[in-house]
């Protein structure tokens, strides 16, 4: 007889300091994002989620039948994935007393919902967290304003370009604008130069766009529902987190994100 075992193949929890430094995980929750949880069907996956923590279990079979010594997945992930995970303040007084961003001009810039990546860099290594300031989190549809002084233009029109996580350029319509009409917007309206963005047919990911020598990186959520999430955990899935087959082995990969008092 054929015997499935599902063994946990990673977790992520997330935890606060309290003003005396203890640390406390009450009003919040770690859940697995709808998207996720379509990837994860397919990839013989079963996310659990209670609480603060949220654990990925992974669908095997024992072997050898007759006297098994490992769970052998079913599905055996061998390319990069990312998954996704959303942090919920339940009681959004706590929001205040933690420190989300480094600076409050960062904190201005970027906003919520923050976007944390979570990965391991080396094989057995550490789970490592980084939150990441060099994004803001956006839909797929927008406008991207950029400043011509900050630019370096001293033209009428400007050209975007956008590249995707792996720089490779990605093509959008009216990848050119003019300066801003000043009988429109008024004497006193700053130079600038105003693109309509329309990333929809992209998967989510970081997105850099670029016009001359002022840049910004952006988070786009397709397939991601935004609603009033304190962060996105984005998890990726390489070849240095493994799979611990052995029935009598029960570590897995713990990622355990504390955030800091402010």
């Amino acid at each position: 007889m054929i015997t499935t075992r599902y063994k946990p193949l990673f977790s992520v929890s997330v935890t606060y300091q309290q003003p005396d430094l203890s640390v406390s995980a009450q009003g919040i929750t770690v859940d697995t994002m709808p998207v996720s949880q379509i990837k994860m069907t397919d990839l013989s996956l079963v996310p659990l989620d209670k609480e603060n923590v949220a654990t990925v279990y992974y669908k095997g079979l024992e072997t050898p039948p007759a006297a098994p010594l490992t769970s052998e997945p079913q599905m055996e992930i061998t390319s990069n994935e990312s998954f996704y995970f959303e942090l919920n303040f339940i009681d959004k007084k706590l929001i205040p007393l933690l420190k989300f961003h480094s600076t409050g001009a960062i904190a201005k810039e970027i906003g919520f919902p923050l976007l944390y990546d979570a990965t391991i860099n080396t094989l057995n290594g550490p789970a490592v967290f980084t939150t990441r300031e060099d994004v803001k989190v956006s839909n797929a549809i927008f406008t991207f304003t950029a400043i011509a002084a900050t630019t370096g233009i001293t033209g009428s029109y400007a050209t975007i370009e956008v590249k995707d996580e792996s720089n490779n350029p990605v093509q959008i319509n009216n990848n050119i604008a003019p300066l801003n009409d000043k009988q429109i917007d008024g004497p006193g309206a700053v130079p600038e130069f105003a693109f309509s963005i329309d990333l929809s047919l992209q998967p989510p990911g970081v997105y850099t766009l670029k016009v001359g020598n002022f840049q910004k990186r952006y988070f786009i959520t397709n397939g991601i529902v935004i609603g009033n999430q304190t962060a996105i955990i984005r998890i990726l899935k390489n070849n240095n987190l493994t799979y611990h087959k052995t029935l009598a082995d029960n570590s897995f990969s713990q990622f355990n994100l504390v955030i800091p008092k402010a």
